[in-house]
């Protein structure tokens, strides 16, 4: 860890210091541009003493400044270097002495906290400029979590876990369950410290789209937008549930509601029992960066309400995959990515059977009590299910 007793360099001494851009000043300049020779730097104000100043500097570019500037990514992430200069300054910032510092020696302390965005009115920002940019982006804190190495079984399973939700949370309705050789996705590099995950646009291949949706031609611009229209959903109710979770336990009818979406993100929030203490979720769209952070107290709340929803009726959405008029059933592909028989009363399935739009590839909400099992769950259906849309008829991928 680094200590100002250590060796340092006076190379810089009696230099003076002129920034170029300050981003915030309280006092005197706490963030600001500048260069050291060549070199775009940033300075954050880490520390005083009685007659000088202590200021983190990072290397940068003006692409991350600006993207510091609209909010679109955090002070830390602006600061996200592999090396770091600590400089002392006088007054009229002229240096007296630096040292180097490589990040795994960096002082917890000096950084910025996580998420924290350069203005006050933007909720969180992504920590790492890849993340900020990416169609889909995810980012994992924990003890067990850090920047200078970590064990290769935790990597591998939240790597895994983070893979699944992925899939499940942007996968479309027609597509859910389906194998990588249908769609995919490729990511940036996976950067440490937090583990970070940027995941870009979808890539689809033709041929199999074209044979589980049977049609001769696929405009993968529309699925794109199928893609971006479930991570808009996702957004949209993961704020209202996290919301809910910071102010207190969520309500039960917002539980039932969005069941599967629990579901899919029980791996990759804090539970209280799970290696990952906080999680950010991010995306790029429409020209702005949307970030969402679940702290550890609201992970820990929304862990115990889906716990108390699988005993209670919930709400499965999914399409048809197979109706069983003998056995007043029918089987759908669940948002959650698992095969479930719903089981109806007699009279309402016939009643069901007289609507042409219930049939196979149909968009259907069945709510009920859920039970688990190895090839497909079961669902006792309560009531009569909805019918949401109606689409082309799947075959399993």
């Amino acid at each position: 860890m680094w200590e100002a007793s250590q060796r340092y360099d006076v190379a810089w001494s009696g230099n003076e210091v002129v920034p170029e851009k300050i981003l915030y000043e309280h006092d005197g300049p706490q963030v600001f541009t500048s260069h050291i020779g060549f070199i775009n730097v940033i300075f954050l104000k880490v520390d005083e003493t009685e007659d000088s100043d202590i200021y983190l500097v990072s290397q940068t570019d003006s692409t991350i400044i600006s993207a510091l500037y609209e909010g679109a990514i955090s002070l830390r992430g602006a600061l996200r270097h592999d090396y770091y200069w600590i400089v002392e300054v006088e007054n009229g910032l002229v240096v007296r002495r630096h040292w180097e510092c490589p990040r795994r020696e960096l002082p917890a302390g000096f950084l910025p906290d996580k998420s924290v965005a350069l203005r006050s009115y933007t909720k969180s920002a992504p920590n790492s400029y890849s993340q900020a940019k990416a169609f889909f982006g995810m980012g994992f804190d924990g003890d067990e979590i850090s920047a200078a190495a970590m064990r290769y079984g935790i990597f591998r399973r939240i790597i895994d876990n983070a893979y699944d939700a992925a899939r499940g949370i942007l996968s479309p309705a027609l597509l859910v369950g389906t194998k990588t050789s249908t769609f995919d996705f490729t990511i940036d590099q996976p950067e440490f410290g937090s583990l970070i995950l940027a995941i870009n646009d979808p890539i689809f291949d033709s041929q199999n789209l074209r044979r589980i949706l049977r049609e001769k031609s696929i405009d993968q611009h529309d699925f794109y937008g199928e893609f971006s229209s479930q991570r808009d959903l996702f957004f949209d109710a993961m704020d209202e549930i996290v919301d809910e979770a910071n102010k207190g336990d969520l309500k039960p009818g917002l539980v039932e509601e969005r069941f599967s979406l629990l579901d899919q993100i029980q791996n990759v929030i804090p539970t209280g029992e799970s290696i990952i203490e906080r999680a950010e979720f991010s995306s790029y769209r429409n020209g702005r960066t949307d970030s969402l952070v679940v702290q550890e107290n609201a992970g820990e709340r929304i862990f115990r309400a889906f716990k108390v929803a699988e005993m209670r009726p919930v709400v499965e959405t999914g399409t048809i995959q197979i109706i069983n008029a003998r056995r007043n059933s029918f089987v759908m592909m669940s948002r959650r990515g698992k095969l479930v028989t719903c089981y109806v009363e007699p009279g309402i399935f016939r009643d069901m059977q007289e609507n042409p739009s219930f049939k196979l590839g149909a968009t259907i909400a069945s709510r009920g009590y859920l039970m688990r099992r190895v090839q497909r769950d079961r669902l006792d259906v309560e009531g009569t299910p909805t019918l949401v849309a109606a689409s082309t008829q799947p075959k399993s991928g």
